[in-house]
């Protein structure tokens, strides 16, 4: 039996009959300038970009050539001129180009942002280039659709105005703004009662006071720059996630904080050479009682350093701690530093440690009390299942950490090696490791050899 083909008689394309609002959802997820480009495919599709809620405008994707920056603002007056919707769901400007400078806020940015407020943005997007004369408009801060508002303004030389007039706002992010002044973060908390996400990057201020914040669940302080004396205070009873990295401020005051899921300490050392290590240890020691019984815990290699010399530091201390990551460096007090930690988490279920490589390395010598120290962890790690150790090379750092790991826990099921490309033999080194005599019977080792 012959089988028959049906052939229409003419092409039909599905896409195309899809209504416009449709199309200009489809077209948002493109960058803008490809979206813009889809006007070329066909009629239908020559105005579909002007229906896209999502307005995207980066000077960074036009070439560097003269008139370019006129090119940009061209561009962006065409896009606000033909949006084709009574509300833009995302805005994303900048003018910040990390390739080329941004020679200054364009003078047209002002209409290109009352016209956002016109629409009733809900996610706003700023990249700013530096900037001594122009402020930004007051009006971004009275907007009341706005949900999402990121700034990152480049030395921006004036004071934020009061977040007072976003109700709805529940994700802000402020990276390179001086906060050094004012009230901003007081009446932030005050008026913005829904926030939940706060991230502030490489900003100046003094002090950063958060409090009444009752639905706050993410905050991120990032290499910020601390006018002494800094102060950090924080209350937040829904807080889960907390990532604190950069240079530390010189006090710390956490409260009503319940239950913290995560918890980043990537701290380093403070820029004050001559600041006492014993006054660093004791706030290190402080914060990390306040703030270390998250179910998962991350240390910079500075934090283990000081933690593990602190003799303020319990066993026990930290109950909570399911889950640990550690950035040590390749030092050979390397299980001095781990020790006390372990001790300090005796219901840790899994450990990943890798290890970079240090300017400094210091001599180690064993001590008396290293008995005493496998004795404690053997007492305390009963739940340590999983361990992961990447970069490890032959030193104390590394062999010898999986050597001491493999004799002390007892309840050890998986231990997973990521050794170092720095001149290893691969063989030799698998040679030694099973050698090594292990407390649990049960334990598998795996190598994932990085080509």
């Amino acid at each position: 039996m012959r089988t028959k083909h049906i052939v229409p008689t003419e092409a039909y394309d599905p896409i195309s009959g899809l209504a416009d609002d449709i199309c200009g959802r489809i077209v948002s997820f493109l960058p803008m300038k490809e979206a813009v480009a889809t006007s070329v495919l066909s009629k239908r599709w020559r105005y579909a970009w002007t229906f896209s809620p999502v307005l995207d405008l980066d000077l960074s994707l036009f070439p560097k050539a003269r008139g370019r920056r006129a090119a940009f603002a061209d561009f962006a007056d065409s896009a606000v001129a033909l949006f084709a919707l009574p509300h833009l769901t995302k805005l994303r400007l900048s003018l910040d180009d990390a390739r080329g400078g941004g020679g200054g806020p364009d003078p047209r940015l002002e209409s290109w942002l009352a016209f956002a407020v016109a629409r009733r943005v809900q996610d706003l997007e700023l990249c700013l280039p530096r900037s001594r004369t122009r402020r930004l408009p007051d009006s971004i801060f009275r907007c009341g659709s706005i949900t999402s508002l990121k700034l990152r303004l480049r030395c921006y030389a004036f004071e934020l105005p009061s977040p007072a007039g976003l109700p709805r706002l529940r994700v802000l992010h402020l990276t390179s703004i001086s906060l050094s002044k004012g009230s901003f973060f007081q009446d932030l908390f005050s008026n913005c009662v829904l926030l939940e996400e706060l991230v502030v990057e490489e900003c100046r201020t003094d002090v950063l006071e958060i409090d009444g914040a009752r639905k706050l669940t993410t905050l991120v302080i990032s290499k910020c720059s601390w006018v002494d004396p800094a102060r950090i205070r924080v209350s937040a009873p829904r807080l889960k996630t907390l990532h604190y990295v950069g240079g530390a401020a010189d006090e710390h005051c956490m409260e009503n904080l319940q239950r913290l899921d995560e918890v980043v300490l990537g701290l380093r050392a403070p820029s004050l050479m001559w600041e006492a290590e014993e006054d660093c240890q004791e706030r290190l020691v402080k914060l990390f009682q306040m703030v270390g019984g998250a179910r998962s815990l991350t240390l910079s290699s500075w934090c283990i350093r000081h933690l593990a010399r602190a003799p303020g530091l319990p066993d026990g201390v930290q109950e909570g701690v399911k889950h640990l990551v550690l950035f040590m460096e390749r030092r050979e007090d390397g299980l001095g530093a781990i020790a006390p930690l372990l001790r300090s988490c005796p219901y840790l279920e899994t450990l990943s440690v890798s290890v970079t490589p240090s300017q400094s390395v210091r001599k180690g010598r064993a001590t008396a009390r290293e008995k005493q120290r496998e004795l404690g962890i053997r007492r305390m790690a009963r739940q340590l299942k999983t361990a992961r150790l990447e970069n490890i090379d032959e030193s104390k750092t590394g062999l010898e950490l999986v050597r001491f790991l493999l004799k002390n826990l007892r309840a050890l099921e998986k231990m997973t090696i990521v050794p170092s490309k720095d001149g290893l033999e691969h063989a030799k080194f698998r040679r030694k490791v099973s050698t090594f005599p292990r407390a649990s019977r049960n334990v598998v080792i795996e190598y994932h050899f990085s080509e």
